[in-house]
């Protein structure tokens, strides 16, 4: 079996969000007076963060590049402004992530790479400013 050259594939999903999206961000998902979005949210916590994201083979970063590019081609503007700010925590750069969506273009299209360009140029800017 491939091993995951990421030592930090250790973290509980908990741990892992909160390194990716920050402590308020992360806690944030869980103040939602909706029960069924809740349970959402500790499910996926749970399994996703905690589960796959720990597998072995591929590191956080990798993770992050892969997710990115995917929540792009879905369209899903929210999940992928806050899967950029991850994939930075998780060492990726700015000009990977810009990369990864202008790669987009050949197989998604140009309106997918365009829309995933623009919805990671904000946090981008951000984390380039801070």
């Amino acid at each position: 079996m491939i091993e995951s050259s990421n030592s930090d594939n250790q973290l509980s999903g908990e741990q892992l969000r909160e390194k990716m999206f920050g402590t308020k961000q992360a806690s944030q998902q869980f103040s939602e007076e909706d029960s069924v979005y809740e349970k959402i949210q500790s499910t996926l916590t749970n399994y996703c963060f905690g589960d796959i994201w720990n597998r072995p083979g591929l590191s956080y970063r990798d993770r992050s590049l892969i997710t990115v590019a995917m929540l792009a081609v879905l369209n899903s503007k929210t999940e992928l402004q806050l899967h950029v700010k991850g994939a930075l925590a998780n060492g990726v750069s700015p000009e990977e992530i810009r990369e990864t969506l202008f790669h987009l273009h050949m197989y998604a299209g140009f309106p997918v790479a365009l829309e995933g360009l623009r919805n990671a140029k904000y946090i981008i800017q951000e984390f380039e400013a801070s």
